[in-house]
């Protein structure tokens, strides 16, 4: 398997990932960034969006991509398609991927969130049967019927004002109290057709197709009318590429919603890829001085 050699390897190429790559290679240091389904990550799934720096009035999250891949290529950074396996931290830096191998005196990891899940047995039957996790791509799919959302971040909240614009209804259904910026919880408080509902979905029911989740919360059990369910819950930081250790070793950083600690919004995702960029950036200067 071949390998190739950078100053720095980003392993993902959404908002995080390709804002770290502009960075570095704005820089003069050499970088790819690697995404197993190519750039754009979250933004592919995201429609209008607002409070994004220099972005024109009306963009949407493929508007965004173009610009941030762009951005990126200009200045030198590579983009890489390939699913990586494994960081190898024992000898050298190295992301391991299906179609060859890619070493860096630093690495980014910036693989976001896996997808949405329930957790519930019966999932996988209604999966492309009501099942989604993208609202921008789904949402005319269910233009007149009656949908729910699960989450409580910010990603849900878009999801949920995404499909208000089609959905008889919306319910978003969320375990815990929702964490998104201002003007988007004011935006979605202003949707007549949205409610939210406090509970954790515990049931799907359909015959052929979803016809309804069951819903436990603070006041019992009950049933909520939908043809369409997006997850936006059971999401976790992506790392299974990383071994134990691997996050601590030197040269390896974190950046965007694959951090613990992320706020997962797309406006903090974009810093944070600029923090860990600028962070590789040092640790590779500081290398090739010592």
């Amino acid at each position: 398997m071949s390998q190739q050699s950078f100053d720095v390897v980003i392993i993902g190429a959404g908002p995080a990932g390709l804002e770290a790559a502009a960075v570095v290679a704005e820089a003069g240091l050499s970088c790819v960034a690697i995404d197993k389904m190519g750039p754009g990550g979250q933004l592919m799934n995201l429609g209008l969006l607002t409070g994004v720096r220099d972005l024109k009035a009306g963009a949407t999250g493929p508007d965004l991509l173009g610009q941030m891949a762009e951005r990126a290529m200009s200045a030198g950074a590579e983009i890489a398609i390939d699913d990586i396996a494994r960081v190898d931290v024992v000898g050298g830096l190295v992301a391991e991927g299906l179609d060859g191998r890619y070493a860096g005196k630093a690495i980014i990891v910036a693989t976001g969130l896996t997808a949405g899940t329930t957790g519930l047995a019966e999932e996988a039957r209604f999966e492309g049967a009501g099942l989604s996790h993208c609202a921008h791509c789904d949402a005319p799919l269910y233009s007149g019927q009656p949908v729910a959302v699960a989450g409580s971040d910010a990603w849900a909240v878009e999801e949920a004002i995404e499909l208000a614009g089609y959905a008889s209804e919306v319910v978003l259904i969320t375990e815990a109290a929702i964490v998104a910026p201002n003007n988007r919880l004011a935006a979605l408080r202003g949707l007549g057709n949205v409610t939210v509902a406090e509970g954790r979905i515990v049931g799907l029911e359909g015959s052929e197709a979803l016809e309804a989740v069951v819903v436990c919360g603070p006041s019992g059990q009950w049933h909520v009318a939908a043809r369409g369910l997006f997850l936006q819950v059971g999401r976790e930081p992506a790392r299974g590429m990383l071994e134990a250790g691997a996050e601590g070793s030197g040269g390896v950083l974190l950046a965007g919603d694959v951090r613990v600690s992320s706020a997962r919004t797309l406006t903090e995702a974009i810093a944070d890829g600029a923090r860990a960029g600028h962070n590789a950036i040092e640790w590779v200067r500081a290398g090739r001085l010592a």
